[in-house]
């Protein structure tokens, strides 16, 4: 388990957040993000639901939104 510092501003199937923890179950499996939504839910999720957020001083566009694997 991996506290993040700085944070990192997530997108997921639930919308916004801040991952603020990664998981790491060894090499078996995907990380895990445990993320404070902008709702106020702390919800873990899967790798593959992940992608970075829209980051203009960079140049970084927004991602579509992940649509959950296990559908």
């Amino acid at each position: 388990m991996i506290q993040l510092n700085p944070e990192l501003w997530m997108m997921t199937p639930k919308g916004e957040g801040l991952a603020f923890i990664v998981t790491d179950y060894g090499m078996d499996h995907n990380k895990i993000f445990t993320v404070m939504l902008n709702t106020g839910e702390i919800l873990d999720f899967d790798l593959r639901d992940c992608r970075r957020c829209e980051n203009p001083s960079f140049g970084v566009k927004a991602p579509e939104v992940p649509i959950p694997y296990y559908i």
